[in-house]
């Protein structure tokens, strides 16, 4: 649709400019040609010297809602009318807001001269359409080194020994700790750290085990003693063999009786005492 705008441009003028047979042209030197384009509607005003919000107001629209450009050409300017997108567009720690004429994700982000690495993350692919409200940001991806030391248990090791009895230890080494020294490769998203990757370890210190020595050895047991024959057995009292017996020794019931000897009731007997002839008892 074409939109004339006259007072200042004759008739034939317009006539001419609305079938095409003419372009607009100053009519004089305070005097501007406008030729105002949005999608297929067209209007063409003469005016002095305006702003392009001033003339998408003139034609009715609402500047805020266009990206409005303007292209000098030899005799009028064109005015250039695009349906705006506001997008929000955050990379490198910057967030801003964009009024865009439309396209895809990939044409704002080269409108904007907005690089992406290979292994940048951006949050919509290259060929989205661009939509109101649209929320772009873009995750820069960086690599570094980290380093990690861990201790490496020790072991122990056990060694029989004929020198030491069954059962019977005996610490030969003692046994220390190694350590060892991780390298991983760290994977980074706008310098926050997203994970790691254990690229390289070394030896800083080698484990020593432990070394013990474990009896083998038997105990010999100890043989009985035996007694020797002809000796002599006492059971309360003295046995002699061969010799003389006593039975569990004195014995005295009122006075002493002593076997082999003399009796004497109520009085003493004595061992090896005679009894004089012709006499009795």
């Amino acid at each position: 649709m074409k939109r004339f705008i006259p007072g200042l441009m004759s008739v034939a003028a317009l006539t001419a400019l609305a079938l095409g047979l003419a372009e607009p042209a100053r009519t004089a030197e305070d005097l501007i040609s406008y030729v105002v384009c949005r999608n297929e509607d067209i209007h063409i005003l003469s005016l002095p010297e305006t702003s392009p919000e001033e003339l998408a107001g003139l034609c009715g629209y609402d500047p805020e809602a266009y990206i409005i450009s303007l292209t000098e050409r030899e005799d009028y300017i064109l005015v250039t009318m695009r349906d705006a997108v506001s997008v929000t567009l955050e990379a490198d720690g910057e967030k801003r807001e964009i009024r865009a004429t439309g396209g895809t994700v990939g044409d704002l982000l080269e409108n904007f001269n907005v690089t992406v690495g290979e292994e940048d993350i951006v949050s919509h692919p290259a060929d989205t359409p661009l939509a109101d409200g649209m929320a772009i940001k873009i995750g820069r991806v960086t690599y570094g080194e980290a380093f990690e030391e861990r201790s490496v248990p020790h072991g122990t090791v056990y060694q029989d020994s004929s020198s030491l009895y069954k059962g019977a230890e005996e610490t030969l080494t003692e046994g220390s700790d190694g350590v060892e020294r991780l390298t991983y490769r760290v994977k980074y998203i706008d310098g926050v750290e997203t994970g790691r990757e254990l690229v390289g370890t070394e030896t800083v210190k080698e484990s020593v085990d432990t070394v013990i020595a474990r009896g083998t050895k038997v105990k010999e047991t100890p043989k009985p003693a035996t007694q020797p024959s002809g000796g002599n057995t006492s059971s309360g009292g003295n046995t002699s063999s061969g010799g003389n017996t006593s039975s569990g020794g004195n014995t005295s019931s009122g006075g002493n009786t002593s076997s082999g000897g003399n009796t004497s009731s109520g009085g003493n007997t004595s061992s090896g005492g005679s009894i004089p002839s012709g006499r009795s008892i």
